[in-house]
């Protein structure tokens, strides 16, 4: 004789078994997944051994153990006088009882008319059983001590049920869970993002739950891997299903997989809404626009990324405001995202090769910049801006006020020695700026860098003609080494 037994009821998943072998029976029992602990015990006879071992079952499924798991909710009453079961329970019982064959038939179709029947009076009993199917059928275990399913896969660990059986606990789930029910479990996700298919349309219809956004912007803030669908998204607020969540939906549009890349890149240039609405978000939210390739194929050397097209599609359409972009682009560069990010947004700047009047207008945005910790943030500035230092509208004064700290920083040094380069031109046309530059120059004796220091040093012997208190005063302040 052999029986394998379950217990899978709130925080308890164990198992019991008992196998008799002549008079001997031995009984291991322990967590589900795990060896368990084993007892023998030898009788007389094996008549009395298989006396015993019926005992021992009978007073197992008296406790609520059974062959699959699930725990009758009247089983739990140990040791109580027998008593004759209510109309509300005997329904509970055959609630119950249903939801267990749907599961195991696998008859999704059927879902929404056993709601229809059964989830009265009857929701919370059906949701603490669809939390033990989900362990039971969904979740991976240790199937090499359950001798139903150990056959199963080439594996000891593995899942007990069918595409079909898991589909449909993750559907009954979907159908009766409220947010604080659905908690951190992710097996809405597969489900989401189908979510134009005909089952999850009706149980969606059927349920109207008000928590998806919630719920997804968890997800893919655990797991950014996690993220839906942008199409599926916009699918789903069209339904009344997703209100619009900002970062949830930065976080979908800049998802694409690089082979579905090109399938969406009309949806990204032509719909209103997603031009108006959600593109702006990249520039407001960490993504990843700079890693999304068009048409990626990994024999070229280089691939073309997506968004560069998306952006030089809506610019040459006049579809996107360009201030929205130059303006996103430098704020990014003050936040504390991907390095390679905020690179990909310097590059979109340049790409778009701004006329002179435009960087004369939005010259105040990149000055801040100047104080950036990254310095290939400070470089891009000096580099961008370098030909407009002459400019009659441009503001040096301000340029020099926000740059004066960078003087004494030795990480741009090739920056630095483009200013002195500059500051010699530009002395040509404005002479009464030669004390200022003097001065800046000779902070660059605070950074040991000998031919950074001797290129001040020429500079200034070229510029500074007669004795200058201040000059002297900024040189006390040097201590040789």
């Amino acid at each position: 004789m052999f029986k394998h037994l379950k217990y899978i009821d709130g925080t308890s998943d164990k198992f019991w078994e008992i196998q008799t072998a002549g008079a001997t029976h031995t009984v291991t029992y322990g967590r589900n997944g795990t060896a368990g602990q084993s007892k023998s015990k030898t009788f007389d006879s094996e008549e009395a051994c298989l006396k015993d071992a019926d005992k021992l079952i009978a007073e197992k499924t008296k406790k609520g153990y059974s062959e699959d798991g699930a725990v009758d909710a009247d089983s739990k009453d140990k040791g109580s006088a027998v008593r004759q079961p209510t109309a509300a329970s005997q329904r509970k019982e055959e609630a119950v009882a249903a939801l267990k064959l749907l599961i195991k038939e696998a008859r999704t179709e059927d879902i929404i008319p056993f709601l229809e029947e059964y989830s009265s009076g009857n929701l919370e009993i059906l949701k603490k059983e669809i939390r033990v199917a989900k362990r039971y059928w969904v979740d991976y275990s240790d199937l090499s001590k359950d001798p139903e399913f150990k056959n199963k896969t080439q594996y000891n660990w593995g899942t007990r049920g069918t595409k079909e059986q898991q589909r449909t606990v993750k559907l009954l789930a979907l159908a009766t869970f409220s947010c604080s029910d659905a908690g951190n479990w992710d097996i809405f996700y597969e489900l989401l993002n189908q979510a134009r298919s005909k089952e999850v349309i009706q149980i969606l219809a059927y349920a109207k739950p008000n928590w998806l956004g919630g719920y997804l912007l968890q997800l893919v803030r655990k797991n950014e891997w996690q993220r839906i669908n942008y199409d599926n998204l916009r699918f789903l607020e069209r339904m009344g299903h997703v209100d619009f969540e900002p970062e949830l939906y930065a976080s979908s549009i800049s998802g694409f997989n690089n082979y579905e890349s090109k399938k969406f890149f009309e949806l990204l240039t032509t719909d209103e809404l997603t031009i108006q609405r959600d593109i702006p978000l990249v520039f407001e939210y960490e993504t990843g626009v700079h890693s999304r390739y068009w048409n990626y194929n990994y024999q070229n050397v280089v691939n073309e990324l997506l968004w560069d097209r998306v952006f030089d599609t809506l610019l040459e359409n006049g579809k996107i405001d360009p201030v929205l972009i130059i303006t996103g682009a430098l704020e990014a560069q003050t936040k504390n995202w991907n390095n390679n990010l905020k690179s990909y947004f310097r590059k979109l700047i340049e790409r778009m090769k701004l006329s002179e009047n435009t960087v004369i207008e939005y010259q105040q945005q990149f000055f801040p910049l100047l104080h950036a910790e990254h310095s290939a943030v400070v470089n891009f500035v000096v580099e961008y801006l370098k030909p407009f230092l002459a400019h009659r509208y441009f503001q040096l004064q301000e340029f020099l006020d926000w740059a004066e700290p960078i003087f004494m920083r030795s990480d741009i040094k090739t920056s630095l020695k483009t200013l002195l380069i500059q500051f010699d031109k530009l002395l040509k046309q404005k002479p009464e700026w030669r004390e200022r530059f003097v001065s800046l120059a000779a902070d660059l004796f605070m950074i040991s860098d000998l031919q950074l220091q001797e290129r001040a040093s020429k500079f200034i012997l070229r510029n500074q003609t007669e004795p200058s208190e201040e000059l002297s005063v900024s040189f006390s302040y040097i201590k040789p080494k």
